[in-house]
């Protein structure tokens, strides 16, 4: 059951359904880990901001841009953007890293989303 805001990450979550991860439950876990951030932001109060540290994911070789579905996700709710500063790149978890071409490099990322209510 998605809705309309959840456009960038549908197709992630498609995907994730069509491979074989170590959990079934992981498409479920992404969807709820998205709602519950969502119903987070929304307890601002006009003219306050929201400072969040996420770090992007990576789970059978699909990556997920946590810090770009949920910028989109607060813009598409009126919030404005301020901006997403790379804070650090991470290594990939084992599990990713399997999946991955030989010796090609996709580091995942730490990022600070500033947001404006």
């Amino acid at each position: 059951m998605w809705r309309a805001f959840w456009r960038m990450i549908d197709p992630i979550l498609k995907k994730m359904c069509e491979v074989k991860l170590w959990s079934a439950r992981l498409p479920e876990m992404v969807q709820s880990y998205f709602a519950d951030l969502t119903q987070g932001i929304r307890v601002i109060h006009k003219g306050g901001k929201a400072w969040i540290a996420v770090s992007t994911s990576a789970y059978g070789g699909i990556e997920i841009p946590v810090d770009l579905i949920l910028a989109d996700i607060a813009t598409s709710r009126g919030w404005k953007l301020e901006g997403i500063h790379v804070l650090r790149n991470m290594r990939a978890a084992g599990q990713h890293w399997a999946f991955l071409e030989p010796r090609s490099s996709h580091p995942l990322r730490e990022s600070l989303i500033v947001l404006k209510r």
